[in-house]
């Protein structure tokens, strides 16, 4: 287990895996805010939110609002913990289709002024 300090030079990546989970106890990011890792990273990706499943279809308006309702919950925790980090949403892995592969371990760079990720595989 890395400690605090360890994190520095780190950037930690957040996804749902079911749909429809209670926006207002998003635990996995209140639980790196308790922590002091939120403090500590130097970034934030978060994939994109899965808002359907097969048996339970959502109409488009719900969709949008779950996903915006997403996005508000994450930057409103987030930004209780670190006012400065880049946090970039709505992103391709996870538990979502289609998905990206990100190199765990590896270095990836988010360009705020480009608005663009770099990832070395």
């Amino acid at each position: 287990m890395k400690g605090l300090g360890e994190f520095k030079s780190d950037l930690a990546g957040l996804n749902w895996s079911r749909f429809n989970v209670n926006l207002d106890q998003f635990k996995p990011a209140r639980s790196l805010g308790e922590r002091e890792i939120l403090k500590n990273i130097n970034g934030l990706l978060v994939g994109r939110p899965k808002a359907w499943k097969f048996n339970n279809q959502q109409s488009d308006e719900m969709k949008i609002k779950y996903k915006e309702n997403q996005r508000k919950t994450i930057l409103d925790i987030v930004r209780t913990y670190n006012r400065d980090i880049p946090i970039v949403q709505n992103m391709d892995f996870g538990h979502t289709a289609p998905q990206i592969c990100l190199p765990f371990g590896r270095k990836i760079k988010i360009d705020v002024n480009n608005r663009k990720i770099f990832a070395h595989f």
